[in-house]
Protein backbone atom coordinates (compact mmCIF):
# COMPACT_ATOMS: atom_id res chain seq x y z
CA UNK A 1 0.00 0.00 0.00
CA UNK A 2 2.73 2.25 0.81
CA UNK A 3 4.68 1.71 -2.77
CA UNK A 4 1.59 2.69 -4.33
CA UNK A 5 0.87 5.95 -2.52
CA UNK A 6 4.87 6.72 -2.45
CA UNK A 7 4.42 5.77 -6.63
CA UNK A 8 1.18 8.33 -7.29
CA UNK A 9 3.01 10.77 -5.68
CA UNK A 10 6.23 10.19 -7.62
CA UNK A 11 4.41 10.58 -10.83
CA UNK A 12 2.16 13.18 -9.49
CA UNK A 13 5.19 15.72 -8.71
CA UNK A 14 6.92 14.51 -12.20
CA UNK A 15 3.89 15.58 -13.99
CA UNK A 16 4.07 19.20 -12.39
CA UNK A 17 8.12 19.08 -13.19
CA UNK A 18 7.00 18.45 -16.66
CA UNK A 19 4.54 20.82 -16.94
CA UNK A 20 6.46 23.85 -15.55
CA UNK A 21 9.11 22.96 -17.86
CA UNK A 22 6.43 22.91 -20.85
CA UNK A 23 5.32 26.77 -19.76
CA UNK A 24 8.54 27.72 -19.09
CA UNK A 25 9.84 26.65 -22.26
CA UNK A 26 6.63 28.55 -24.05
CA UNK A 27 6.98 32.15 -25.64
CA UNK A 28 5.64 34.44 -22.80
CA UNK A 29 4.63 37.78 -24.30
CA UNK A 30 4.20 39.37 -21.05
CA UNK A 31 5.21 43.38 -20.57
CA UNK A 32 4.73 46.79 -21.18
CA UNK A 33 4.83 47.27 -24.80
CA UNK A 34 5.48 50.91 -26.32
CA UNK A 35 5.27 50.67 -30.17
CA UNK A 36 8.33 52.13 -32.78
CA UNK A 37 6.50 53.80 -35.74
CA UNK A 38 10.07 54.30 -36.99
CA UNK A 39 10.94 50.23 -37.04
CA UNK A 40 7.93 49.42 -38.18
CA UNK A 41 6.75 48.46 -42.07
CA UNK A 42 3.42 50.43 -42.60
CA UNK A 43 4.23 50.39 -46.79
CA UNK A 44 1.27 48.38 -47.28
CA UNK A 45 -1.29 50.57 -45.74
CA UNK A 46 0.92 54.02 -44.65
CA UNK A 47 -2.43 54.87 -42.55
CA UNK A 48 -2.61 51.87 -40.32
CA UNK A 49 -2.54 53.13 -36.60
CA UNK A 50 -1.25 50.59 -34.39
CA UNK A 51 -1.69 50.82 -30.65
CA UNK A 52 0.70 53.05 -28.80
CA UNK A 53 1.36 50.68 -26.06
CA UNK A 54 0.40 46.69 -25.37
CA UNK A 55 -0.17 45.45 -21.86
CA UNK A 56 0.43 42.26 -22.00
CA UNK A 57 -0.06 39.48 -18.98
CA UNK A 58 0.75 35.96 -20.03
CA UNK A 59 -0.78 32.85 -17.65
CA UNK A 60 -0.57 28.82 -18.97
CA UNK A 61 -3.31 29.00 -20.29
CA UNK A 62 -4.74 32.41 -21.14
CA UNK A 63 -3.92 35.80 -22.49
CA UNK A 64 -4.90 39.35 -21.40
CA UNK A 65 -4.23 41.98 -24.04
CA UNK A 66 -5.04 45.87 -22.54
CA UNK A 67 -4.59 47.63 -25.90
CA UNK A 68 -3.54 51.49 -25.27
CA UNK A 69 -4.97 53.35 -28.31
CA UNK A 70 -4.10 56.76 -27.26
CA UNK A 71 -2.60 58.54 -23.79
CA UNK A 72 -2.68 61.63 -22.95
CA UNK A 73 -1.26 61.02 -19.02
CA UNK A 74 -1.55 57.73 -17.04
CA UNK A 75 -5.76 59.20 -16.02
CA UNK A 76 -6.62 60.02 -19.33
CA UNK A 77 -6.08 57.22 -22.27
CA UNK A 78 -8.26 55.11 -24.39
CA UNK A 79 -7.90 51.64 -23.99
CA UNK A 80 -9.21 48.07 -25.36
CA UNK A 81 -8.90 44.94 -23.04
CA UNK A 82 -9.15 41.53 -24.07
CA UNK A 83 -8.41 37.93 -22.70
CA UNK A 84 -8.52 35.01 -24.51
CA UNK A 85 -7.99 31.58 -23.96
CA UNK A 86 -4.70 29.74 -25.36
CA UNK A 87 -6.53 26.83 -26.78
CA UNK A 88 -7.93 28.71 -30.17
CA UNK A 89 -11.22 29.05 -28.25
CA UNK A 90 -13.32 31.86 -29.89
CA UNK A 91 -13.87 34.76 -27.57
CA UNK A 92 -17.72 36.92 -28.57
CA UNK A 93 -17.18 40.57 -28.18
CA UNK A 94 -19.96 43.03 -28.86
CA UNK A 95 -18.81 46.21 -30.20
CA UNK A 96 -21.73 48.62 -31.76
CA UNK A 97 -24.95 48.66 -34.07
CA UNK A 98 -24.61 44.87 -34.01
CA UNK A 99 -21.06 44.47 -34.75
CA UNK A 100 -19.54 41.71 -33.25
CA UNK A 101 -16.20 40.11 -33.16
CA UNK A 102 -15.25 36.81 -32.47
CA UNK A 103 -11.23 36.17 -31.60
CA UNK A 104 -9.18 33.47 -30.82
CA UNK A 105 -5.57 33.21 -29.94
CA UNK A 106 -3.14 30.09 -30.07
CA UNK A 107 0.30 29.09 -28.90
CA UNK A 108 2.54 27.66 -32.36
CA UNK A 109 3.52 24.00 -32.47
CA UNK A 110 6.91 25.06 -32.17
CA UNK A 111 6.37 27.17 -28.93
CA UNK A 112 7.90 30.29 -30.22
CA UNK A 113 4.94 32.31 -31.77
CA UNK A 114 1.04 33.48 -31.08
CA UNK A 115 -1.29 33.25 -33.78
CA UNK A 116 -4.14 36.10 -32.97
CA UNK A 117 -7.25 35.91 -35.51
CA UNK A 118 -10.55 38.23 -35.49
CA UNK A 119 -13.43 38.43 -37.71
CA UNK A 120 -15.77 41.37 -37.22
CA UNK A 121 -19.62 40.84 -38.13
CA UNK A 122 -22.56 42.43 -38.81
CA UNK A 123 -25.98 40.03 -38.71
CA UNK A 124 -24.28 37.29 -40.26
CA UNK A 125 -21.77 39.24 -43.24
CA UNK A 126 -18.26 39.00 -42.34
CA UNK A 127 -16.94 42.83 -42.87
CA UNK A 128 -12.89 42.41 -41.95
CA UNK A 129 -11.06 39.71 -41.19
CA UNK A 130 -7.50 40.29 -38.84
CA UNK A 131 -4.79 37.73 -38.44
CA UNK A 132 -1.78 38.57 -36.10
CA UNK A 133 1.21 36.70 -35.66
CA UNK A 134 3.40 37.75 -32.67
CA UNK A 135 7.31 36.98 -32.30
CA UNK A 136 9.85 37.47 -29.93
CA UNK A 137 13.28 38.72 -30.77
CA UNK A 138 15.93 36.30 -28.98
CA UNK A 139 16.51 38.66 -26.26
CA UNK A 140 13.39 39.55 -25.70
CA UNK A 141 13.07 42.72 -25.45
CA UNK A 142 11.44 43.04 -29.23
CA UNK A 143 7.56 42.20 -30.05
CA UNK A 144 6.99 41.79 -33.91
CA UNK A 145 3.25 42.00 -35.00
CA UNK A 146 2.63 40.51 -38.44
CA UNK A 147 -0.81 42.03 -39.22
CA UNK A 148 -3.10 40.84 -42.54
CA UNK A 149 -6.15 42.70 -42.57
CA UNK A 150 -8.79 42.30 -45.06
CA UNK A 151 -12.08 44.55 -45.34
CA UNK A 152 -15.27 43.32 -46.85
CA UNK A 153 -14.63 43.46 -50.74
CA UNK A 154 -11.27 45.42 -50.75
CA UNK A 155 -7.53 43.41 -51.38
CA UNK A 156 -6.05 42.44 -48.11
CA UNK A 157 -2.58 43.84 -46.65
CA UNK A 158 0.12 43.45 -44.50
CA UNK A 159 1.88 45.86 -42.11
CA UNK A 160 4.39 44.78 -39.21
CA UNK A 161 3.85 46.58 -36.02
CA UNK A 162 7.42 46.46 -33.77
CA UNK A 163 7.57 47.17 -30.07
CA UNK A 164 9.65 47.36 -27.54
CA UNK A 165 9.69 46.30 -24.09
CA UNK A 166 9.42 48.61 -21.68
CA UNK A 167 11.07 47.09 -18.62
CA UNK A 168 13.71 45.05 -20.19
Amino acid sequence: MNFIKTLKSGLTGLLIICTFQTIAQRVNFSGNWHYNKEKSDLSDHPAYSFPAELQVTMTADSIFIDAIINKVNEKTRNTAPAKYSLDGTQTKYALQDNLKRLSSCQISSDKKSLLKKSKTTRAEETLRTVNELWTLSADGKVLNISLTEQDDNQEPYTVIGVFENQFL
